[in-house]
């Protein structure tokens, strides 16, 4: 999964805050990030495989 340096500059603009409480700056908070866009677009994608899938062959899911 491909992140791209303006997403990375993007989240951190977003949650400045966030490591600027933890004195980070953006090289320090990079690779966080980086680890954390990874999982969003992941499950991104896993979510819309399983979606597919579901549809594709008309099947429910139960939760109990």
């Amino acid at each position: 999964i491909n992140i791209k340096e303006e997403e990375i500059k993007d989240y951190y603009n977003k949650h400045r805050g966030k490591f600027e409480n933890e004195n980070k700056t953006f090289d320090e908070a990079k690779s966080y990030i980086e680890k954390v866009l990874r999982m969003e677009k992941f499950k991104e994608r896993r979510n819309k495989i399983r979606d597919e899938l579901l549809k594709k062959y008309n099947t429910i899911i139960y939760d109990k």
